[in-house]
């Protein structure tokens, strides 16, 4: 691993509990965090990721995995590794023939990679490893997912593709250090992204789709947006476009 990329990681974990404890509207929303995985300690691990809604609670969950006290935080991280085993058993990237769902579930399997998997026996790691591979290969040479670059086929699901084959390329780049099929997915998700953004938002911050779907594309691309930032010090956004997006949301 990158020693510098790990130092920004622990050095913003580290923060982390003084920035929540200083502001009501953090410390609230961690308080509800905390009231969501005291639910999921002891529930089944197959419906911790039991649909898209599940899989929607993986940022959350590995968030507590890390911070929460013991033994919360252990029951958390232990639901979450058997619930990542079962995914890796039972689920392909084509098991439910949707595009979209492939995408969110690449994005959690990044997420435990990333934020879990410290405590992961070497054969689950390896197991998870080559699950996100075949993953990345296959959402990269396959039409069905990116089909985002042609009209008519721009969507949300394109960019959350798009966002989840750039979080690829970001969380794997320390493990496989020049690997073309990261330098490809990380073109290819820039591409759908730009594509998606260009065709469905308006100059005036209106999006195509819809508030519904505008607000799930940004559940993808805001971490993404940060972590590009953050690492390879380059904007992705349109400042004045998301401004725009901002007050039309609201609206």
């Amino acid at each position: 691993v990158d020693p510098q990329s790990f130092g920004l990681w622990m050095k913003m974990l580290a923060a982390l509990p003084d920035s929540i404890a200083a502001d009501p509207v953090k410390a609230d929303t961690w308080d509800g965090m905390l009231d969501m995985a005291m639910v999921y300690e002891n529930v089944p691990v197959s419906i911790v990721f039991g649909s898209n809604q599940g899989f929607s609670t993986a940022p959350t969950l590995a968030l507590t995995a890390l911070l929460a006290d013991e033994p919360l935080a252990g029951a958390i991280r232990q639901q979450l590794l058997d619930a990542t085993a079962l995914l890796i058993e039972t689920e392909g990237v084509y098991g439910s023939g949707d595009d979209l769902t492939a995408a969110v579930r690449l994005r959690t399997l990044l997420l435990m990679y990333d934020m879990v998997f410290a405590e992961a026996d070497s054969q689950l790691t390896a197991d998870l490893l080559e699950e996100v591979r075949d993953y990345v290969r296959t959402m990269t040479t396959d039409f069905l997912f990116y089909r985002g670059l042609y009209n008519p086929y721009g969507s949300n699901h394109g960019i959350a593709i798009g966002a989840t084959l750039i979080r690829a390329e970001l969380c794997l780049r320390d493990d496989w250090p020049g690997d073309t099929l990261l330098t490809i997915a990380r073109i290819l998700g820039e591409q759908l992204v730009a594509k998606g953004m260009t065709d469905l938002l308006g100059s005036d911050g209106s999006y195509g789709e819809g508030g519904l779907y505008l607000a799930y594309s940004y559940r993808f691309l805001a971490p993404v947006y940060e972590a590009v930032y953050r690492l390879d010090g380059e904007q992705l956004w349109d400042e004045a476009r998301l401004q725009a997006t901002l007050e039309w949301a609201a609206y």
